[in-house]
């Protein structure tokens, strides 16, 4: 049943029962491996769905992003509506994410802020539920030190500074 309702997308692949078993005109380039590896997918383009339904999508809001990446068991396995330019590696990573764009995130069981925007989350269980857009979580709750062989370097941006003076 893989590609069950396709009949007109283009450079398609899809392995597994019930990959992709949705998808339909409009789609393109898009790859599924593993059983119901995007199987609600309904429109998408250029996205990736690798593991047991990796991409799989949420209910009635079938997905119609492009852009996605999801590889591991359940990755991204609720993302719906028109997601996009997501990636998420490891197992369970991003499951509950639905609605969101350009969200990273890389260990297994990582967690964010629904519908929230350019979230980075890296390692078992980094959580950026709190956070909202436009954030960064490294580590869980349970990281009790970190550590770098260099300096950070921090971006300056003179729009986000105040009462700025000339070195004498």
């Amino acid at each position: 049943e893989a590609l069950k309702t396709e009949d007109a997308g283009d450079s398609c692949t899809a392995v597994g029962y019930k990959a992709l078993s949705l998808q339909n005109v409009d789609s393109a380039k898009n790859t599924a491996v593993g059983a119901a590896a995007g199987q609600l997918v309904n429109t998408s383009v250029q996205s990736t769905y690798i593991g047991f339904e990796a991409g799989k999508g949420a209910g009635a809001n079938n997905p119609t992003g492009a852009g996605n990446t999801f590889v591991g068991y359940q990755a991204g396995a609720a993302h719906s509506h028109d997601a996009q330019d997501n990636t998420m590696v490891g197992h369970q990573a991003g499951d509950g994410l639905t609605q969101a764009d350009g969200n990273t995130g890389v260990g297994s069981a990582v967690v964010f802020a629904t519908d929230q925007n350019n979230q980075t989350a890296i390692g078992y269980a980094a959580d950026t539920s709190g956070l909202g857009p436009n954030s960064v979580k490294i580590g869980n709750g349970s990281v009790s030190r970190a550590n770098i062989q260099v300096d950070w370097t921090i971006d300056s941006d003179v729009r986000i500074k105040q009462n700025i003076e000339d070195n004498a």
